[in-house]
């Protein structure tokens, strides 16, 4: 059930984020016309247009976990994320991402700790070197994340934190309209979630309208 819940509020925010930003293709495609910083949005041969974007894929999260936490010896975890954006010139673009990450478990010996999931939202400011089909970028932004330690995220104990992610990664077009990206990143807490860290290496495909 966290896992059926997780993956539909991913594809929920991916879809809104989507709609929002594609909204503004239309005006984007005038302005870019005499916009110097951009490649103008109706060239269909240009991998570094103007426009939206969504994706998904895959997380392997890492902990980084602070006292008292890292006493306990948690293992990785597995995860999803669902991303969407948009590209406003070909070295900037503004990305939210949620991240999920299913089951981190203690591996202490006699431990009580409990397993833990996450469910981050970040939203961020992307810079990109636009070579073409090749794109490497850095990434930094702000939100929150939702620590569930076996009760479902809906419920009053959960720990909820403001957070910080930090990254780096490559977006490799296939066609005009698909990518598929790898990235790294670091995501620190603060408040109620303020002790767990974690890195996470993502991969997955995009869709750019």
């Amino acid at each position: 059930m966290r896992i059926r819940s997780a993956v539909c509020s991913m594809i929920a925010v991916a879809a809104i984020v989507a709609g929002t930003f594609d909204a503004r293709l239309a005006f984007a495609q005038d302005a870019a016309e005499d916009d110097p910083w951009s490649i103008a949005p109706g060239d269909p041969k240009s991998f570094t247009r103007a426009g939206a974007f969504v994706g998904l894929g895959f997380n392997w999260q890492v902990p980084g976990f602070q006292p008292p936490y890292r006493d306990q010896n948690y293992g990785n975890s597995w995860g999803l994320n669902a991303r969407g954006g948009y590209r406003f010139y070909d070295w900037l673009a503004a990305e939210a991402i949620v991240e999920y990450a299913d089951d981190f478990g203690p591996r202490r010996p006699g431990t009580t700790a409990d397993n833990l999931s996450m469910l981050s939202t970040t939203v961020n400011g992307k810079l990109i070197l636009p070579l073409d089909r090749f794109q490497p970028y850095l990434e930094s932004g702000f939100g929150f994340l939702r620590v569930d330690d076996g009760d479902g995220f809906g419920r009053e104990d959960r720990n909820v934190g403001f957070a910080g992610r930090i990254g780096a990664g490559i977006d490799l077009y296939v066609t005009r309209h698909i990518s598929v990206f790898v990235d790294n990143a670091f995501t620190m807490a603060a408040g109620d979630a303020s002790d767990l860290y974690f890195f996470s290496l993502s991969g997955g495909a995009r869709w750019n309208f």
